[in-house]
């Protein structure tokens, strides 16, 4: 049984060879090689006059040409800059700190202008003001 099975699948299949070999043969008349590079000259052509015209509308309105290496090098920098951001992002690296361990939230300000004056000189209400500035900065 399997032998009639293959013989008959082999049968079905040159069949079919036989049938696309005469389409093959039918459809190589009508076409020729010469037709074909004709069509393939016309396809390049028109792909150069399209290509000429993108070029044109790629300039600017104002006459002004870019420097393509001078954009492929900002873009190689933001491309550099936001490689090393994800690099850090990624590591998942703390912040930096803004101030020193133990050191105050916020630096006494520094009058501008007149020295002050020497601490001997000093109101009461003066002295008692420096006094809780300090204990406010420990």
């Amino acid at each position: 049984m399997n032998i009639i099975e293959s013989a008959k699948a082999a049968s079905e299949v040159a069949s079919a060879m036989a049938l696309g070999g005469a389409a093959l043969k039918s459809i190589a008349k009508t076409t020729s090689v010469e037709a074909v590079d004709r069509v393939m000259d016309e396809i390049h052509e028109a792909a150069d006059r399209m290509a000429e015209v993108q070029a044109a509308l790629a300039q600017p309105a104002g006459g002004e040409l870019l420097d393509e290496d001078e954009l492929d090098a900002e873009l190689a920098e933001l491309e550099a800059l936001e490689a090393d951001s994800e690099l850090l992002g990624a590591a998942g690296l703390p912040a930096a700190p803004t101030r020193a361990p133990g050191a105050p939230e916020r630096l006494p300000s520094v009058p501008q202008g007149r020295p002050a004056p020497p601490p001997a000189q000093l109101s009461a209400e003066e002295r008692e003001l420096e006094e809780l500035q300090a204990a406010m900065a420990a």
